[in-house]
């Protein structure tokens, strides 16, 4: 408040002095007349002249001031870059603020995004502007975004990069969430089985096989799961048969 009073007394000196100039060039609009006449002397209208050059330089004066006042005040006043919703509150009524303290955390609801760590042999995949999609979890959401930066540098320890997509939908969105950035892979050449061809006994997998028009049981080794179907590390080779179940 004491700031807020100093612009107002300000402005309130900056109106008197504005009338008291309108004054001055009143009575030089009227004495200057009568000055050419000789109707006044010298003297009287050369006071008249002090007047009006002595409020002109006032009323620069007061502005001059009340610019100051209103400087003063823009340093009491915090204003925030966008309007957004506060989550964190860092400091309370009486603290020094200082230049890189943060006073608050916000978040702007449509200028959310999903920050993911890239392995460095994805990067190249990436670029600034391309759409990709991305899933968050906790929606349970399939949604698109763009992406608007990516570090020039690598974390040696994980030997990542991080990347920033800008979310194109935020809706039921809030900071923090857990979203996975999907990249596409390369095309790639693998061999699968049907997941109903598959047994199970305890942490054993194994497939029926026909060889020779007889039923044989193997021991398989697999990998991700690919739909209906399940990726062939070892154990079968392309073009065996095998029974579903």
């Amino acid at each position: 408040r004491p700031a807020a009073r100093r612009v107002e007394q300000a402005q309130e000196a900056v109106r008197s002095a504005e009338a008291t100039l309108s004054q001055a060039q009143s009575d030089y609009r009227r004495d200057k007349p009568l000055f050419d006449q000789k109707v006044i002397s010298a003297y009287d209208f050369e006071h008249t002249e002090t007047n009006l050059k002595t409020a002109d330089a006032n009323l620069q004066r007061l502005k001059q001031a009340q610019q100051e006042a209103e400087v003063g005040l823009s340093y009491a006043i915090i204003r925030s870059p966008f309007t957004g919703v506060i989550v964190d509150k860092l400091a309370n009524i009486g603290d020094l603020a200082a230049p890189g303290r943060p006073l608050f955390t916000l978040y702007e609801q449509g200028r959310l995004w999903l920050e993911a760590s890239v392995p460095e042999e994805m990067l190249s995949r990436i670029r600034i502007g391309a759409t990709l999609p991305l899933r968050i979890d906790a929606r349970g959401r399939d949604l698109k975004g763009t992406v608007v930066e990516i570090v020039p540098s690598s974390d040696p320890a994980t030997r990542t990069i991080a990347v920033r997509v800008r979310l194109e939908d935020t809706r039921e969105m809030v900071p923090g969430m857990f979203g996975r950035l999907l990249i596409p892979a390369a095309s790639e050449q693998v061999l699968t089985v049907p997941a109903a061809a598959v047994i199970r006994a305890g942490q054993l997998t194994m497939t029926d096989v026909i060889e020779q028009g007889r039923v044989g049981r193997r021991m398989i080794q697999l990998g991700r799961a690919l739909g209906d179907r399940f990726e062939v590390y070892s154990g079968l080779s392309a073009g065996e048969t095998v029974v579903l179940r």
